[in-house]
């Protein structure tokens, strides 16, 4: 048959809608997706949130009718709430936040957050406050669901309000129903959580209530037939510890510790390893001599828990430094040396990660130095990184020596890939500040050398177009003016800051980097640098024909005005400032006349015969002429500012005053050294003429100045 069939007619043929068999058509799971895309108008306004509602009743609102994705943003601006109506939020979102737990079961995502945000909260409201068994109680409901992974988050919360602290009676009802329903004869997740309830509730109770209620059942659970069992418990005995007597603790605790790190499971051992760490700050002398040491002696051969030795090894080592004989710190150092060339990954980290604390407790041992540029130098990244963000702090630690120690590393980490650099840079300036406390950084070129490799980044960024990373190396660099010596600045800073005043295409980048040259030019020692870099901004930027060098002249002048003296505004840019006056851009002339204020009272310091001030005055007259309102006067707080100004103009006055005064010492080392020249060449051409008058017939004769002719 050619005779062909339209869909329109199956519909007359079928008496079926056209909808429904379109939905036929279209298949089940685009039929899903449809029904997700397209809301319906009542389903629409039944999530749509009144404008006129105020912030609090939005907020409860969304709680109490609308979407669980709707709800997770009340949780995320609670803080906000809690900063401007304190009071409503505690007494009416909270509560209704909480309630929305029930209703929300089915939404994991709204699940999760709601819980780790209850769990926020607990560590924020006093003890005793209501919210606390309020939240136990909805912990405890929805821990009945059958969904694991809201059992699992749900029962953080109840444990978290346990570690808060609850009525007394409350919380020994709890333990005896934990107790029960933990008995040997239950399954092994119920004994963990038997062991998860007593850890989190000991902390409460009196080492006298602690030993006649659940200390036994505590350490039956060490001897379980479960590893699981066992290594929960391995992590709740620190608490026991910190909270029974020093007598309990020693006979009962800590032989338990040492049979759980001695375990035959890897899990049980790495658990109470764990745990023993916690509870090291708590332990007499003797006790640490007696249990602790010997037994991280027995396990160093264990290659199974070299991970988690080399993790807790700077807190075992710190608290029991003390107690150790020399046999016992030589074994212990060296160990600690070898991970720095371990196999393990892993291993290298952890040992990166204690390096502080091995060398505030053995200082500038030249085997730490070793092992700092070893990790310094690792091959894994991810080592290199754990180094970075612990140079800072070795740093502060080796105090008048970082530099010596630390040079050759931070420049190895300075010049490393760009996530290295962007780990080590927000402590540039830290570190910058330890070096410059050390003596061997100030000797000969190193200084230079620092600065120079510094700048020598940010060009290199500059020319990737990395502007992010430019403004936080400024950020960093904001005090380099004070650090180094002018003429290193002017050398090697100025050319990199002037390229991004000009080039730089954010307004906040340029800003920074004008704000960085006007503290570097008031330290200028030379006159002539001075004077070279002001005339070339306003060169540059005044006279500029485009109009956003010229806006950004104004910020020169800005930032002049707030950080430097009068006179110095006064000398280079007041006049191409008054020439903008009459700018042709609009722009231009609003933030010239927005500046006058300020630049009027720095004008006013000139002497009444000065030119500039005829020029100011013709201005004002001139700008009021085209009908701008002009606030010819300057602020209440120039007047205030006066005595800084004059200080600032003091430092100006004296850092050029010392240029001049070495200039004059050099000038006058050079007179009395020609003078001295001088001397003996007339007494050498006295001496020639005295000696040779029979030799030669030329006659020899001296000037003034002493040149033999």
């Amino acid at each position: 048959m050619s005779e062909s069939f339209s869909f329109n007619e199956w519909e007359s043929a079928l008496d079926v809608p056209a909808d429904l068999l379109a939905d036929d058509g279209r298949g089940i799971h685009e039929l899903k997706i449809s029904n997700k895309l397209y809301k319906s108008k009542e389903e629409i306004e039944a999530s749509t949130v009144a404008e006129s509602l105020g912030d609090v009743d939005r907020a409860l609102w969304i709680v109490n009718r609308g979407q669980p994705i709707q709800k997770l943003s009340v949780i995320n601006n609670f803080s906000q709430l809690m900063d401007e109506y304190p009071r409503r939020a505690l007494d009416e979102v909270l509560p209704a936040i909480l309630n929305s737990a029930a209703s929300s079961v089915w939404h994991q995502e709204y699940q999760t957050a709601l819980c780790a945000f209850i769990k926020s909260i607990l560590d924020q409201v006093p003890v005793g406050s209501p919210f606390i068994p309020a939240a136990l109680e909805i912990a405890k409901a929805l821990m009945k669901s059958d969904k694991e992974a809201i059992v699992q988050c749900w029962s953080t919360v109840y444990l978290a309000c346990i570690e808060r602290g609850l009525a007394h009676d409350t919380m020994l009802q709890m333990i005896k129903t934990a107790i029960v329903e933990g008995g040997f004869t239950q399954p092994a997740p119920c004994r963990v959580w038997c062991a998860k309830v007593l850890g989190s509730a000991v902390r409460h109770f009196s080492p006298a209530d602690i030993q006649a209620h659940f200390l036994d059942k505590a350490l039956s659970l060490c001897q379980d037939t479960d590893q699981e069992v066992r290594a929960s418990m391995g992590l709740q005995l620190a608490q026991f510890a910190r909270s029974v007597d020093s007598k309990t603790r020693h006979d009962r605790i800590l032989p338990e510790f040492v049979d759980l790190i001695l375990d035959e499971e890897v899990g049980v051992r790495e658990a109470a390893v764990q745990g023993l760490s916690h509870v090291l700050d708590c332990l007499p002398v003797d006790a640490k001599r007696t249990y602790v040491i010997p037994t991280w002696t027995a396990t160093l051969g264990d290659v199974q828990l070299a991970k988690v030795l080399a993790r807790e090894f700077g807190v075992f080592f710190w608290h029991c430094k003390a107690c150790m004989t020399e046999a016992d710190m030589a074994t212990f150092i060296k160990y600690y040396l070898d991970q720095a060339q371990a196999t393990d990954m892993d291993v290298r980290v952890h040992c990166a990660y204690n390096m502080p604390a091995m060398v505030k407790s053995l200082g500038t041992d030249a085997r730490l130095m070793t092992a700092i540029s070893k990790l310094c130098n690792d091959p894994q990244v991810v080592v290199r990184h754990r180094m970075c963000l612990c140079l800072s702090v070795l740093a502060d630690l080796l105090g008048a020596e970082c530099y010596q120690h630390l040079r050759t590393s931070f420049f190895t980490l300075f010049g490393d890939n760009e996530h290295i650099f962007e780990t080590l840079l927000p402590s540039l300036d830290a570190i910058t500040r330890r070096f410059l406390a050390d003596p061997a950084f100030q000797k000969g070129t190193d200084m230079n050398d620092f600065l120079f490799i510094v700048f020598r980044k940010i060009r290199e960024l500059i020319a990737k177009a990395k502007w992010p990373q430019v403004h936080a190396c400024l950020v960093q660099a904001r005090n380099y003016a004070e650090y180094f010596d002018p003429e290193a600045v002017y050398d090697i800073c100025i050319p990199v800051l002037t390229r991004i005043i000009y080039e730089a295409p954010r307004a906040a980048l340029q800003d920074l980097g004008t704000q960085l040259a006007v503290q570097s030019i008031r330290r200028f020692r030379r006159l002539d640098h001075r004077d070279a870099q002001c005339r070339a901004l306003v060169a540059d930027l005044a006279f500029s024909s485009s109009f956003r060098y010229r806006m950004q002249y104004l910020g020169v002048c800005s930032h002049v005005l707030a950080l430097a003296s009068g006179k110095l505004f006064r000398t280079y840019f007041a006049h191409a400032y008054l020439a903008l006056s009459a700018d042709a851009v609009l722009g231009v002339r609003r933030k010239m006349v927005a500046l006058l204020p300020s630049a009027a009272a720095a004008i006013a310091g000139a002497a009444a015969d000065d030119p500039l001030v005829k020029k100011y005055a013709a201005t004002v007259a001139y700008l009021r002429g085209t009908g701008v309102d002009v606030l010819d006067s300057w602020p209440a707080v120039a007047d205030e500012d006066a005595d800084a100004d004059r200080e600032r103009e003091a430092d100006e006055d004296a850092a050029v005053r010392d240029d001049l005064e070495d200039a004059r010492r050099k000038d006058g080392e050079l007179r009395r050294l020609m003078a001295g020249m001088d001397k003996d060449v007339v007494a050498a051409a006295a001496a020639a003429a005295a000696v040779g008058n029979g030799v030669s017939a030329t006659r020899t004769t001296v000037d003034a100045r002493g040149v033999v002719g």
